[in-house]
Order: structure tokens, then sequence, then C-alpha cells
């Protein structure tokens, strides 16, 4: 069975993952989370070390775990901070 005629898909175009509190969301689903352009996820894939992603054949998905992970990795308190300090 193809992700895209799984029963577990959701409305938002997010599939349910086998794990309890995980969710896959395609490319466009993380975009407008992010307020990024699809182009720049694209873009870190293509360069590495950004968010984790999932292929499926052809299809990318994030999980939403990973993507929020990432999101936290991105916590700055002032301009000058490179994330690097704990």
């Amino acid at each position: 069975m193809s992700l895209e005629h799984s029963p577990a898909r959701h409305g938002s175009g997010a599939v349910a993952a086998t794990a309890a509190d995980d969710t896959f969301m395609p490319q466009r689903a993380v975009s407008e989370m992010l307020g990024v352009s699809e182009r720049s996820l694209e873009r870190w894939r293509l360069q590495g070390g950004q968010i984790p992603f999932r292929k499926f054949g052809r299809r990318v998905l994030y999980s939403r775990a990973d993507v929020l992970a990432w999101a936290d990795s991105q916590r700055r308190t002032s301009t000058s901070d490179d994330g690097k300090s704990a």
C-alpha cells in the first residue's frame, strides 16, 4: 500500500508513523510550519547537516519530532550567539 493511499493519511497531508507520538510530514507542511521556502528545504537536504528526513521511494518525509528538535536547536539568545555554547 502506498503512503498516498494509506488510511493513516490526515487532511493536513501528514502521514501517521508507526511510533505513537510521531507523524511524518511532507515538504510543503514543513515549509509552512517553519516559514521557509520548499527550495530552502531542498537545498538543506542536498548540503546535509540540517533537518533529518526520510525517503520512501521518491517521496521525502520529515518526522514532526525531528523538525521540532531541529527548530529547538536553532534557538538563540542574541545575534552574537552562535549556538555552540551550552
